[in-house]
């Protein structure tokens, strides 16, 4: 096994409980060796990232979707193009998400976390 270097990133409380979690799992019966947190988390974003679909990226910006920050991209983008309205479907896609958002958040009991996605490729920064 090549030596690999390492890069130092914070998880929430939440995130670290499933980990450790997932960790029993896969350590429980493993007689091939001890598989450490760092070695899960990698596997985990690794292949996460390999395998990521159109819909999982829809989930995860969806989870975090900043109700400020789209509309703070919406109006710099009127600005930038001299408009002084939306169009017809960027009214519309600003219903459905503020619609999508407010489902999710009323299932959730989960404190909403600070946005760092955006639910519009086309407005990334």
């Amino acid at each position: 096994m090549e030596k690999q270097t390492v890069a130092k990133m914070a998880i929430t409380s939440d995130a670290d409980v499933a980990l450790i979690q997932a960790l029993e799992k896969v350590n429980q019966g493993n007689t091939g060796g001890r598989i450490t947190k760092l070695d899960l988390a990698s596997w985990f974003i690794l292949n996460g990232a390999a395998q990521m679909s159109q819909a999982t990226i829809d989930e995860v910006r969806l989870a975090h979707f900043n109700q400020a920050a789209y509309l703070e991209n919406l109006l710099r983008t009127l600005k930038q193009s001299g408009r002084q309205a939306l169009s017809f479907e960027e009214i519309d896609n600003l219903q459905t998400l503020l619609k999508r958002k407010d489902r999710v958040s009323k299932k959730s009991n989960k404190p909403e976390t600070k946005n760092h996605a955006n639910t519009d490729s086309s407005q990334n920064k």
